[in-house]
């Protein structure tokens, strides 16, 4: 008797889970291509700042490059890696 209510209990605890497993997937789905904007303010404002060396601001648009996905053909087209 006690074994089968920890039974129903442990069924319900996984159906439980379950449904929380597939909540965080529908939601999560898409959204990893959504950038936060505070990021890319504080990437334009030290990129376009003046006192910002070249080095820097080429590291910046490696590092943006490769938040935003970019192919070979975009990275090649802003000089970050050379064409071949």
């Amino acid at each position: 008797m006690e074994r089968d209510k920890l039974e129903a209990e442990r069924d319900e605890m996984k159906r439980y889970a379950s449904e929380l497993v597939e909540k965080v997937k529908n939601e999560v789905e898409g959204k990893e291509y959504m950038i936060d904007r505070r990021m890319i303010n504080t990437f334009l404002v030290q990129f376009l700042n003046p006192k910002s060396d070249e080095g820097t601001k080429h590291h910046m648009m490696q590092s943006m490059s490769k938040i935003l996905g970019f192919t070979m053909e975009e990275k090649q087209a802003l000089g970050l890696v050379e064409r071949q």
